[in-house]
């Protein structure tokens, strides 16, 4: 067995053993209708604990697709905190999770988003798995994906606490990082898709765009050990 080979078998162990339901409220998945399985594997190693008496936190993180045919858009899922701005001695997180929060606006603009049905606490365990039914109108479509995740307090020495420099992100560390990959929702995919990452967003949460340039990131790059998505289309 190649190396490959033995990493995709000991992922998939993790997976079986420690992935869980996200939210126990979430809605009920129709396994023999189209849907979406992201499987997400921590790297916890890479957190760091924002004192000596709190543990060690899993990242903040929002998963949406966008129809390239239209400018409509959908939340998949995002951690309870950034969803519900519920947060541990702030009002706000901004910086948490901003491109999100901009397609955030646009859902509730057009009355297309419930937080209460996209949202939940951080999964637990080693591992996640997000299973979301795909709607009857995006099947046979091709759709973007972004998965946009941010772990507080992981500064280097870029993003650093210096109110003078070029990288200052107060409590933040690096920026939310934004992975994406296109699926062709007409036909299964054969095998699990690995997104790839394509810029941060602004490090202080100051507007919602993505920024390319990742020069600066370092350890954020390892926020997951590993990212799968995989499409199911049965009729």
């Amino acid at each position: 067995m190649n190396k490959n080979m033995l990493f995709l078998a000991l992922i998939s162990m993790i997976v079986s053993c420690t992935a869980k339901q996200v939210d126990q409220n979430a809605p009920v998945i129709d396994p023999n209708r189209p849907h979406l399985a992201i499987t997400l594997v921590y790297n916890v190693d890479v957190y760091q604990k924002p004192s000596f008496f709190l543990p060690k936190s899993f990242p903040s993180y929002a998963i949406w697709i966008e129809e390239q045919s239209s400018e409509n858009v959908f939340t998949i899922y995002v951690t309870g905190k950034a969803g519900k701005g519920e947060w541990i001695l702030a009002d706000s997180r901004p910086e948490s999770v901003p491109v999100w929060y901009g397609i955030k606006a646009r859902e509730e603009a057009k009355n297309q988003l419930t937080i209460d049905a996209v949202s939940g606490a951080t999964p637990s365990g080693e591992a996640a798995e997000i299973v979301w039914q795909v709607p009857q109108n995006l099947v046979n479509k091709k759709v973007n994906l972004y998965i946009e995740a941010n772990s507080s307090f992981d500064y280097n020495d870029y993003y650093n606490k210096q109110k003078e420099g070029p990288g200052y992100s107060e409590y933040n560390g690096q920026p939310s990082l934004i992975w994406h990959t296109v699926l062709d929702l007409s036909e299964s995919t054969a095998d699990a898709i690995s997104p790839e990452i394509i810029g941060h967003g602004h490090v202080l949460g100051a507007n919602h765009q993505i920024y390319p340039d990742i020069s600066e990131i370092t350890t954020a790059k390892d926020t997951f050990q590993y990212v799968g998505i995989k499409y199911v289309k049965k009729d």
